[in-house]
Order: structure tokens, then C-alpha cells, then sequence
């Protein structure tokens, strides 16, 4: 590695500067001044930031000497004139060598906000807006959605209430980066909701199962009924003397009182479920007959 320029040599320069301001023609002496304001800069930021001797090493100083010799610059022009007994050569290197260090600082305080501006430059993401929610900087957001798979992401966002971290930021980004396996909160909740979506689903098909029944049961109702307007009186009285002869045969005691003036609400209930029963296979055979070829059709 190069040795550091010693603080002597910036003495030295500072010197031959202010031998030049003394001697050199007015435009001359404005440009020495310049370059004086510019180490003097230079020397106050170097104490103020303790910036390392090593910016400026022997063979950047030998880069400078070995260059083609230029007059220094004067508000982005060159002098065209310079006095043959000032130690031209040594201004040039001294020029030169501000010149350099100069321009190495300007590009360490400039490449740091560049890179700033850059990495802030990100577009809206809403994977990235669920990170920053959770504490994490916009700038490290974008980096795990862009190194990481996305649905590894949308998991660990969903899993990081669960681990009860005290610095949930910090907790999500390690919990990204090596993909940790669910905590045993996060599964039980898990399985009580499954639990509760499997119970949900249960009775939501035994509700429409039962819509089913209902509309099924209301449509046959209604066609039975149509069926009992169309007959005649004494073909509905031979239908409700067949219904009653079937509650006889099945439960006696509940038929005794249909023979009463007001037969009570089970005698009238087996009788409408009777006659119903009787109209359903009316229904049927009146189906069949007219599906059934003409010479083969029953007669009712």
C-alpha cells in the first residue's frame, strides 16, 4: 500500500502559493488566491472530519509530476502566461495535487447521496406497504421482496403476531430470510378455524338441503292440489272415504273419531296426509297413462 502524504507537503504548497501571490500580475494573483482559499478549505475539513492521510498516496503525486504541464485554471479557462522565475513546475504539481484531492472529496460526498436517492427510488409495491406497516424501512422492504419468493413473505406477515416478539421488525425480517416454521399459536388458530369453516360448511349444506325439501315438498303440494280441483265432487268423496278406510287400518283408535262431529287435530292431520298420499299415486298412474302407448293405456 502507498505511504500518506505528510501534512508537510500541504505546508510546503502552501508556501510556494503564497511566493507565487507575491510576484504574479494581478489575474495571476487572483487564481494563487483561489487555489489558497481551496487548501485552506481543505486543511480546516480535514481537521474538522479527521479524514484519513491515505486519500492521497506518493503515486497519485507522481501521476501529477509526470503529467503534461498546464497553467492552473482560472474560472474554467487556463492562463496562457506564465513567469519563468516563479518555479512554474512546482505550481503546476501543487495546483495539480489540490486539484486531485479536491476532486476525491467532492466524489465522497457526493456518491453516498446518490446511492441514497437511488434506493429510495422504489416503485408502490403492496407487499412492500405490508412490510413498512410493520415496522420495517421502505429501503430493507424492497430488498425481501425482491430477494425473497412473495408467498414466503405473505406467510411470515401473517405468522409474525402469533411469536409475540418484542421488536417485531427486526423478528419479521430473520423470520423472511430463513423462512421459520409456523409457531404453535399460529397452528391452533389455524386448526380452530378450519374447525369452525368445517362446522360452517356443515350447516350451510344442511340448510339448503333443507330449502330443497321445502321447495320440493311446497311444488308437489301445489301440483296435488291443481290435481284435487280438476276431479269431480264424488271422485274426491271416493278419495276421502279411501284415506279414511287407510287410517282405519292403520291406527283404529284415531279413526273412531273421525266419525265425531269435530274430530280432533291428529284425526284431521292422518286424514289430509291420507288423502294426499292417495292423490300422489293418483298422480302417478295419470303420469304413466300418458306415457304408456296408446293401446296399452289404463282406464281410471
Amino acid at each position: 500500500m502507498d505511504d500518506p502524504v505528510h501534512p508537510s507537503d500541504l505546508t510546503r504548497l502552501e508556501e510556494e502559493l503564497r511566493r507565487r501571490e507575491t510576484t504574479e500580475t494581478h489575474e495571476a494573483g487572483a487564481s494563487i488566491a483561489r487555489a489558497r482559499r481551496q487548501a485552506e478549505e481543505l486543511r480546516k475539513e480535514r481537521r474538522n472530519t479527521s479524514l484519513q492521510e491515505s486519500e492521497l498516496t506518493p503515486s497519485q503525486f507522481g501521476r501529477a509530476l509526470n503529467e503534461e504541464q498546464r497553467p492552473p485554471k482560472l474560472g474554467g479557462r487556463y492562463e496562457k502566461q506564465r513567469s519563468p522565475n516563479l518555479g512554474g513546475d512546482s505550481l503546476d504539481y501543487s495546483y495539480r495535487v489540490l486539484e486531485e484531492i479536491l476532486t476525491t472529496k467532492q466524489q465522497q460526498q457526493t456518491e453516498p447521496a446518490k446511492t441514497v436517492v437511488a434506493s429510495t427510488d422504489i416503485s408502490a409495491d403492496p407487499l412492500i406497504e405490508k412490510l413498512v406497516e410493520k415496522g420495517i424501512t421502505r429501503q430493507i422492504a424492497s430488498g425481501l421482496v425482491t430477494d425473497h419468493p412473495r408467498d414466503i413473505i405473505e406467510r411470515q406477515i401473517a405468522m409474525l403476531d402469533y411469536r409475540q416478539a418484542k421488536d417485531p421488525a427486526a423478528v419479521l425480517v430473520a423470520a423472511i430470510h430463513n423462512d421459520w416454521a409456523p409457531p404453535a399459536a399460529y397452528l391452533q388458530a389455524q386448526a380452530d378455524q378450519e374447525k369452525t369453516q368445517r362446522r360452517q360448511r356443515k350447516a350451510q349444506q344442511a340448510r339448503q338441503e333443507k330449502d330443497a325439501r321445502i321447495a320440493q315438498e311446497t311444488a308437489l303440494k301445489a301440483e296435488q292440489d291443481a290435481f284435487w280441483d280438476s276431479l269431480s265432487s264424488s271422485e274426491q268423496t271416493r278419495i276421502l272415504q279411501a284415506a279414511q278406510e287407510l287410517i282405519r287400518q292403520r291406527n283404529p283408535v284415531v279413526a273412531a273419531s273421525l266419525t265425531k262431529s269435530a274430530p280432533g287435530p291428529l284425526a284431521r292431520a292422518l286424514l289430509e296426509a291420507c288423502r294426499r298420499e292417495l292423490l300422489a299415486d293418483r298422480i302417478a298412474q295419470e303420469s304413466l297413462s300418458s306415457k304408456a302407448p296408446p293401446g296399452d293405456s289404463n282406464q281410471r
